[in-house]
């Protein structure tokens, strides 16, 4: 049977709190986001992981505060940035909705005529005769 949990006295919690700020970092806005996203985020738990089995071990020789300033510091190496967050997003202002027009395209705006697609062919003969070699190696 569970009792009532031990309060837990000023030092723990500050740890606790750092490793949640650790690893409780703003979502990716994207999926293009989220490479960077998961390099960060693995980043820090790396962090948070170290401080953890060191006072888990008994290894914080100088106690939680200590450890907790030890990852306070690692974490401001690797700030929870270089992607954009959900945050950031949803932060826009109102009536500034995002460009989502086409830009310029060359391939668009060159006319598909007869001449252009023999000139296309002609340039591509070194792409069609490397695919030809890789299908022979292939059989």
């Amino acid at each position: 049977m569970m009792g009532t949990p031990a309060p837990l006295d000023g030092p723990t919690l500050e740890l606790l709190q750092t490793i949640l700020d650790a690893i409780d970092i703003p979502a990716p806005a994207t999926v293009d986001d989220t490479a960077a996203y998961s390099r960060v985020l693995a980043d820090r738990a790396a962090h948070a992981a170290v401080a953890l089995r060191d006072v888990l071990a008994g290894g914080a020789q100088f106690g939680p505060g200590w450890i907790t300033g030890y990852l306070r510091d690692r974490l401001a190496e690797t700030p929870a940035t270089g992607y954009r967050t959900l945050d950031e997003t949803e932060q826009q202002p109102a009536g500034e909705a995002p460009d989502r027009r086409p830009g310029p395209s060359r391939i668009a705006d060159e006319p598909a005529t007869v001449a252009a697609c023999g000139a296309d062919y002609r340039s591509a003969a070194d792409v069609r005769a490397t695919a030809a070699r890789q299908d022979t190696r292939r059989h």
